[in-house]
């Protein structure tokens, strides 16, 4: 993480106060989550309001992405701030948290996913997960911004690619596994 700090002053994309900003707000945003984890775990009823309010956090964002004005940045005539760009940048952003929500909020009610397993797991879960991510990646983002366009299909992409990893991903681990077992036993 040093390098990259680095890197971005050496490479001209930020000032050495950008990065330092970049890194405060990065440990603002680690403490409060460690704080947030804490107190969710101590109030586990609690997770539908924090999905309500997240989400409601994602419509405003989204009302103003798609309401404020956006510069539109020429240098020696080329077109370096696209508008549409900035744009479509947030509104997949939006997406991607409204489906880091959602996803939480279905895993902790439907999966409840863990971590102690047999390595035979352990191992069925990276390669089911690396095929499933892969393939999802590929043909969410066709799909989405073929039938929604680009903006809408933007959130959606964002929306659903989380949401495979944090939700969908974790039911198929388990559905297979369940399965499996369920074979195992009847063999017996």
């Amino acid at each position: 993480m040093i390098v990259i700090l680095f890197t971005r002053n050496f490479l001209g994309v930020h000032t050495p106060q950008d990065v330092l900003v970049g890194c405060i707000e990065g440990l603002l945003v680690f403490l409060l989550l460690s704080r947030f984890q804490g107190w969710i775990r101590q109030h586990p009823e609690k997770d539908k309001m924090v999905l309500l309010i997240g989400l409601a956090a994602v419509a405003a964002a989204l009302a103003y992405l798609c309401l404020k004005p956006y510069p539109v940045v020429y240098v020696e005539g080329e077109l370096v701030a696209d508008p549409a760009d900035m744009m479509h940048d947030g509104i997949k952003t939006c997406g991607a948290f409204a489906g880091m929500l959602s996803g939480w909020f279905l895993e902790r009610r439907f999966v409840r996913f863990t971590t102690d397993c047999s390595g035979q797991e352990k191992v069925m879960r990276a390669v089911t997960g690396i095929v499933l991510l892969l393939s999802g990646q590929v043909f969410l983002k066709k799909g989405m911004y073929a039938a929604a366009g680009r903006q809408t299909g933007g959130f959606l992409y964002g929306c659903a690619g989380i949401l495979l990893v944090v939700f969908v991903i974790p039911l198929i681990h388990r559905a297979l596994w369940n399965l499996i077992g369920n074979r195992k036993k009847g063999s017996v």
